[in-house]
């Protein structure tokens, strides 16, 4: 009898270690899988510099979203003529053109205003402001450049700056240190925590966060130090182009939550205004015209009926899904550098839902409707302005 239970017990042990073997081999198998079918499908690879950056020669056609052709250098255009000026697209998703293929995407479009110059497309879906001056500094010497346009979308690009991850995937991050920015992880490793644990398509699910948040170190930047880190990096920006004899143009592009709050500004009736007003300033007279969804200081607002609590770091500033547009009109302005506010252009024509809906494909996104009239405000202002003629 005692022989029989050690059998039975041996047998139940080697029955778990091989079930236990069998369902990690399985979750293996199924990570490799969906790493395969992703990187298949993506216009973007492992880079320890970047994070990520565009596979050179690199094209798809699966689908809608998933339709693009790379040149031999990653950029969403066609190869490099060198017998013409060009005009550098910085930015994420949104210059990129996610969602539609390339000739609508939004430097396309652009390229048929200004047929004496050869547009690129080195926006970069993802990337955050740092990435992109590290991805311009890289490439700069291999284009001739006329004028830098720098799309900031004011959805994720704040929060995309100032944390060291960004969509499951390690990043560089900026930091203030003596004054001046500091690359902190200039080297990324392919099987750094968060690449290998955010990464996975096993652990996303929120019963995992433990295990992120325990044993991936993820910093996130305060309000104020990502403001700084911005403003060092636009100038910095801007003074690339000017040693290579371009300007630079830096375009706000807001999200659709952003631009609602914008319209609010000249269209205050709105009965998504009037309860967005009456939870901030719960205070103020209805009467007043001031301080009327211009917000300043987010540090002053009640933000507690909206789950929020100072200090504000660029994680609250994404959840909020507000406000980072008039932190990038204030980085701008008091930096003196030259930007396009196409936040307040949208919000000036009194759009309404139904109009919204025919610019954007989500909330961050255009479609090529969108991307076509965006193309014709900055070649509106360009031309105004008289930065170029043809």
């Amino acid at each position: 009898m005692l022989q029989f239970l050690k059998t039975k017990k041996k047998e139940i042990s080697l029955a778990l270690i091989s079930g236990i073997a069998t369902l990690l081999i399985g979750a293996v198998g199924f990570e490799f899988y969906f790493q395969y079918k992703t990187n298949k499908e993506s216009a973007f690879q492992f880079d320890s510099e970047l994070g990520w950056s565009p596979t050179p020669n690199k094209k798809s056609s699966i689908n809608r979203f998933s339709n693009f052709q790379l040149n031999s250098l990653g950029f969403r255009s066609k190869e490099i003529n060198e017998s013409k000026k060009h005009i550098l697209v910085l930015g994420d998703s949104v210059a990129w053109g996610f969602g539609t293929n390339n000739q609508e995407a939004f430097p396309s479009y652009l390229g048929q205003s200004f047929t004496n110059s050869q547009v690129l497309n080195m926006a970069v879906s993802g990337y955050g402001i740092g990435q992109s001056y590290l991805f311009l500094k890289k490439h700069i010497d291999r284009v001739n450049p006329k004028l830098i346009i720098f799309v900031i979308y004011t959805g994720n690009d704040l929060h995309e700056t100032g944390s060291n991850m960004a969509y499951g995937k390690s990043k560089p991050i900026f930091v203030i240190q003596n004054n001046q920015i500091n690359l902190i992880n200039d080297h990324i490793s392919r099987f750094s925590c968060i690449n290998l644990i955010h990464g996975s398509h096993l652990l996303k699910r929120p019963f995992f966060d433990f295990l992120k948040n325990g044993f991936c170190e993820i910093k996130t930047l305060g309000l104020n130090q990502a403001t700084k880190v911005i403003t060092t990096l636009f100038q910095t920006i801007n003074a690339i182009g000017l040693n290579h004899n371009a300007k630079t143009l830096f375009v706000i592009s807001p999200s659709k939550s952003d631009l609602k709050i914008e319209i609010c500004r000249y269209n205050p009736t709105h009965d998504y205004c009037r309860a967005f007003q009456n939870l901030l300033f719960p205070n103020q007279n209805k009467n007043s015209k001031t301080n009327r969804f211009y917000i300043k200081n987010f540090e002053s607002l009640n933000l507690k009926p909206l789950g929020l609590f100072p200090p504000l770091t660029v994680d609250s500033i994404k959840s909020l899904e507000w406000g980072a547009s008039i932190i990038f009109q204030d980085i701008l302005k008091a930096s003196g550098l030259n930007y396009f506010d196409y936040s307040s252009e949208l919000a000036k024509t009194k759009l309404i839902h139904e109009q919204l809906s025919d610019l954007y494909i989500d909330d961050a996104h255009y479609s090529a409707q969108g991307n076509k009239q965006l193309a014709n405000s900055i070649v509106n202002w360009l031309r105004k302005n008289r930065w170029m003629d043809n």
